[in-house]
């Protein structure tokens, strides 16, 4: 009896090898993060902190607007400085969040 009762597993895995390789020289022209930005790489791709912090500040902000029973009626809930400062946070964590993904799309240019 034969070892492999899959009719073409060896042309599969052939098509997967072949794909491989033209994805890995496809990768290879593709530019590199420069050495001053490992901080960004290391918190951003290798560990999630920006995503995670985001995410977190979005749950106190949906707390916040749609008032959970801990925080309704306090002082901070009432208050409109808090949202804002919060809100500003958010903005801060979504630009540096984008830094990585967009960042050969979008430039600033001076002239």
């Amino acid at each position: 009896m034969e070892s492999s009762a899959i009719p073409g597993v060896y042309s599969m895995s052939l098509s997967f090898t072949l794909f491989s390789r033209s994805f890995n020289r496809f990768l290879s022209f593709l530019p590199r993060p420069a050495k001053q930005d490992a901080f960004f790489i290391d918190i951003m791709v290798k560990v999630p902190a920006i995503q995670v912090i985001s995410i977190l500040l979005g749950l106190v902000i949906l707390a916040f607007e749609y008032p959970a029973p801990f925080i309704k009626g306090t002082s901070v809930h009432r208050s409109l400085i808090t949202r804002v400062i919060l809100l500003t946070f958010q903005i801060f964590f979504a630009i540096m969040f984008y830094q990585v993904r967009f960042h050969s799309s979008i430039s600033l240019s001076v002239e």
